[in-house]
């Protein structure tokens, strides 16, 4: 399982280091994006 924040958010070695403003960002855009793009399964 993989925790990310809402909103913009980076590393506490100092990535993303390639990204304009140092900052990824996730937003419902991007997440919807993820989900689409990554297999996952709920487990109970």
């Amino acid at each position: 399982m993989q925790l990310l924040s809402y909103g913009e958010f980076a590393a506490k070695d100092g990535c993303p280091f390639e990204v304009p403003g140092g900052k990824w960002l996730m937003d419902t855009q991007t997440f919807a994006a993820l989900k689409a793009n990554t297999s996952h399964q709920t487990l109970i």
